[in-house]
């Protein structure tokens, strides 16, 4: 299979608000969705850089989903509390990357997507006192 490594349109997300997005897979070789069918494992970080610190987490236990296996399709789901774990940033806007493996046997992963994520500040934050 020649795999895919998707790539996910740039997202705009106001840190402290809900991120949902979904995302196929298709065969760049083919044209057809990549099934997803008994794969082992989801996994997703989000990063500033390459090698600095994991800020986000995500894997099918939590924030990701096969919404569709035959189709490819997966589903993001990061909850509003979850997206406070960005750095506030001086309340600027910043930018991170992100990319996703596929495990399909222990120790084996393909890559799935990658993406660029912008975070903006809030000026409504009814999670802080003002």
């Amino acid at each position: 299979m020649g795999i895919v490594f998707a790539a996910v349109k740039p997202i705009r997300l106001v840190r402290g608000t809900r991120w949902q997005d979904q995302v196929q897979l298709v065969d760049q070789n083919t044209g057809e969705p990549v099934d997803l069918t008994g794969i082992d494992s989801l996994v997703m970080s989000v990063r500033a850089e390459i090698d600095g610190p994991v800020l986000l987490q995500l894997s099918l236990d939590e924030g990701l989903d096969v919404a569709n296996a035959a189709q490819g399709l997966v589903d993001i789901d990061v909850s509003s509390e979850r997206t406070l774990q960005f750095p506030e940033n001086d309340h600027q806007r910043a930018r991170y990357g992100f990319d996703a493996l596929i495990g399909r046997a222990a120790d084996e992963y393909e890559p799935a997507f990658s993406g660029k994520v912008t975070v903006l500040p809030s000026y409504t934050r009814p999670w802080a006192e003002t």
